[in-house]
């Protein structure tokens, strides 16, 4: 019994920790994304601010248009039988 209880814990861990690194990826790419946004909009006059929106809108509508990873769906059970 403690055999499989152990097992259950580690195949629960490693998926877990699978998920973690999932949300961590997607965490640093966010930043990433805001950080060039950001410089785009903060730096540039006006005049090449304008010449960028479509640019910037482009990036934006990538950016919104990418699914989600489905956090909430296939959580594990956390329960040990």
């Amino acid at each position: 019994m403690t055999q499989r209880l152990e097992s259950e814990f580690k195949s629960k861990l490693l998926e877990l920790l699978a998920k973690k690194t999932s949300i961590t990826d997607e965490i640093e790419f966010l930043k990433l994304m805001e950080n060039e946004v950001d410089k785009q909009l903060t730096h540039p006059s006006k005049n090449k601010l304008v010449l960028k929106v479509k640019e910037l809108l482009k990036m934006l509508k990538e950016l919104a248009s990418k699914p989600l990873p489905p956090l909430t769906q296939n959580l594990s059970n956390l329960d040990f039988t």
